[in-house]
């Protein structure tokens, strides 16, 4: 899915069951480098590109989820921390 808006006039399956087989699971063709995404004959700069965006955009929504967070400095911020969120709930 993620291939197809890189080559939306051809079949994409071909490609992904070639990474898959490669890289196992869809995490590691995200994570994986240049290099080893280019030594895959069917993937061009663009879906390197691709690839490297979505990685970029997901270490970005981490950092955001846990950017306005509490710091748990020592043992008694996480009981403290956990007290308050189990009566949160």
């Amino acid at each position: 899915m993620f291939l197809y808006g890189i080559n939306s006039r051809g079949d994409t399956k071909p490609v992904v069951k070639t990474l898959l087989a490669k890289f196992k699971n869809i995490s590691n063709i995200i994570i994986a480098d240049k290099a080893e995404l280019r030594s895959v004959k069917e993937v061009g700069s663009a879906a390197i590109i691709h690839f490297h965006l979505i990685r970029v955009i997901e270490q970005r929504m981490k950092r955001d989820l846990v950017k306005d967070k509490p710091i748990l400095a020592n043992w008694q911020a996480v009981q403290n921390f956990f007290c308050i969120s189990q009566l949160a709930f």
